[in-house]
């Protein structure tokens, strides 16, 4: 499901589980796509949706760190 339907879905944000199995909170702040990690840092997704060949990654202004 595409983030911004999630967050819509959501009221305003949900919740994201990482490959390592911590919780990143996403969230909307007006045309942008924010990210509050685990120690309560926050990332702006800069680029969304690259087309990898193993995926799809959506590059962030800062680092994304666990709790």
């Amino acid at each position: 499901m595409d983030q911004k339907k999630q967050i819509e879905a959501g009221n305003g944000q949900t919740e994201l589980k990482t490959v390592s199995g911590a919780t990143l909170t996403v969230r909307m702040e007006g045309k942008n796509i924010v990210l509050k990690d685990g120690k309560g840092g926050v990332s702006t997704v800069t680029i969304p949706k690259v087309f990898q060949s193993d995926g799809v990654i959506h590059l962030v202004d800062t680092g994304v760190l666990p709790n």
